[in-house]
């Protein structure tokens, strides 16, 4: 049997929901993601601190900040496309293993609600303790610990079928 073009791998890791994955399979995905949202982040922080400067400071049109705000749309669509990309990695896994495949959505959600109090938190602190937050980051953390182990350290695979 003829090996699969790199190109062909990755679209049957990130783009089908079809098929099984083993857990070295599913470290390779999320690692990949991962590094990916690494190197966009690193972008995000040497582009911050273009948000904060008042027009005293800057004139009405700017092109740094036009370009800042630019990358922000681009790393919003990364963002969604690699948590749509962990999803559908993960639902392989799930089903290699025998677990229900609804699980897969569950780190994409918590991490942005997470999110969504880190941002919303500081507004509203009269009416929102910073407990809601520490208390979402800790549901964050052991849907994140449950996964990794679950899906890449555990060895559960069910057998093949004969």
């Amino acid at each position: 049997m003829a090996q699969p073009s790199a190109r062909a791998y990755l679209a049957f890791l990130y783009r089908s929901e079809t098929g099984l994955i083993s857990r070295k399979e599913w470290w390779l995905g999320v690692s990949l993601l991962l590094g990916l949202l690494l190197l966009f982040e690193m972008g995000w922080l040497a582009l911050a601190p273009q948000t904060k400067r008042g027009l005293e400071e800057r004139a009405l049109v700017d092109p740094w900040v036009l370009v800042t705000y630019c990358y922000v749309i681009v790393f919003a669509l990364v963002l969604a496309v690699c948590g749509i990309s962990f999803i559908t990695l993960s639902i392989k896994r799930l089903r290699a293993i025998g677990r229900l495949q609804a699980l897969a959505g569950l780190v994409p959600l918590v991490l942005f609600l997470t999110s969504a109090l880190h941002w919303l938190q500081p507004r509203v602190n009269e009416v929102m303790d910073r407990f809601w937050v520490w208390g979402m980051d800790g549901v964050l953390i052991l849907c994140l610990i449950w996964t990794c182990v679950e899906l890449g350290i555990r060895q559960n695979d069910r057998p093949e079928p004969n």
